[in-house]
């Protein structure tokens, strides 16, 4: 009869003791796309050729989950001014975080440190792809 608490201790143990390690990775996983969040002003904008182009902008970056990222670009180049806001997939190689489309295929752009470097296209009187480069 004695020996049921002590056979109910080892399940216990047992139980306690056999979480699987998603759960204890868990926390870690979800600072990825968190590490970036924040407010970021547009230092830079170059065109395809490397010129750089009179701008003004800001990113706001909300994390939405562990690896999701929800992107609010905000841009005037000249008289065009425009908002993108998009959900992008978050990863993280060394120092450096990816940011990549919500599928996670094709590279955006990136975060190294506070500087986020970001691929765009401004739509004017014609669509035209830039490289803008923020500073949290």
């Amino acid at each position: 009869m004695k020996k049921h608490p002590i056979y109910l201790l080892i399940l216990l143990v047992l139980a306690l003791g056999s979480c699987s390690e998603d759960a204890i990775m868990a926390p870690a996983e979800a600072e990825i796309a968190q590490k970036i969040a924040g407010n970021y002003t547009l230092t830079k904008l170059t065109n395809a050729d490397g010129a750089n182009v009179l701008a003004t902008g800001s990113a706001a970056v909300k994390a939405t989950s562990n690896t999701m990222a929800t992107i609010n670009l905000k841009l005037k180049v000249g008289a065009t001014s425009q908002e993108i806001s998009s959900d992008y997939k978050i990863s993280q190689s060394g120092s450096q975080f990816i940011i990549k489309d919500s599928n996670g295929t094709k590279e955006i752009g990136n975060v190294s440190g506070k500087i986020m470097t970001m691929n765009v296209t401004v739509f004017g009187i014609r669509p035209i792809d830039y490289t803008a480069e923020f500073i949290q």
